[in-house]
C-alpha cells in the first residue's frame, strides 16, 4: 500500500476516492480493519468516513518526502523546547520588524475602514491595523467580520471545525 501510493502521481483523481474504499482495495479488508483504520480514527475521529483518498496519499508523500534520496535515511527531526521555542523566535522576528502582536485579547468585531486597513474591536478600544492575522475559531470567523460578503460567509460555515488539540 506505501509504496503503491508513493508512486501515485496524479492525486487528484484520490480526491473522488473515498479512503477506505481506496485502502481496502489496496490492503485488504483485514488490514484496513486492523491497522488503517484505527489509525484514521485516531486522527480524524469520526470524520474518517468523509475523508478522501488523497489524505492517505498525502501523508504516505511525506513521509517519503522526508527521506534522501540516496541514503533512505528519516529526515524527520523536532526543536528543543518544541512550539515554544518556533512561536518565542517567531513573536522576536515580527516584533524587530514592527510588527505589533496581542495575544489574549477578546476580539468582539473585526472590520475594515478606509484605506483597506482593518480595525479590530475589544473590549475597551478599537486599533487599527493595516493587516490582521487571526487566529480564531474558524466558525468564528464569520460572525467577527461585519463586511464579509455573503458568499465567503457560507464557505467558512461550510467548514467543518474540529478544534485542536496540542500537547507540546
Amino acid at each position: 500500500t506505501i509504496f503503491y501510493a508513493s508512486r501515485v502521481s496524479d492525486w487528484q483523481k484520490l480526491e473522488q476516492i473515498p479512503v477506505a474504499e481506496w485502502l481496502e482495495k489496496l490492503s485488504g479488508k483485514r488490514t484496513f480493519q486492523k491497522i488503517w483504520l484505527p489509525l484514521l480514527r485516531c486522527k480524524l475521529g469520526e470524520c474518517w468516513r468523509q475523508t478522501s483518498a488523497a489524505f492517505i496519499w498525502a501523508t504516505i508523500a511525506r513521509m517519503y518526502a522526508a527521506r534522501r534520496t540516496g541514503l533512505k535515511k528519516e529526515m524527520f527531526g523536532y526543536v528543543r523546547g518544541g512550539y515554544a521555542t518556533v512561536m518565542e523566535q517567531f513573536t522576536n522576528t515580527l516584533q524587530q520588524a514592527g510588527v505589533e502582536i496581542r495575544c489574549n485579547a477578546a476580539v468582539r468585531a473585526i472590520d475594515s475602514v478606509d484605506g483597506g486597513r482593518v480595525s479590530v474591536l475589544l473590549a475597551d478600544e478599537s486599533p487599527v491595523f493595516d493587516r490582521v492575522v487571526s487566529t480564531l475559531p474558524t466558525p468564528s470567523i464569520p460572525r467577527m467580520c461585519h463586511e464579509m460578503p455573503e458568499r465567503e460567509k457560507e464557505l467558512f460555515d461550510g467548514i467543518q471545525y474540529h478544534g485542536i488539540v496540542c500537547a507540546s
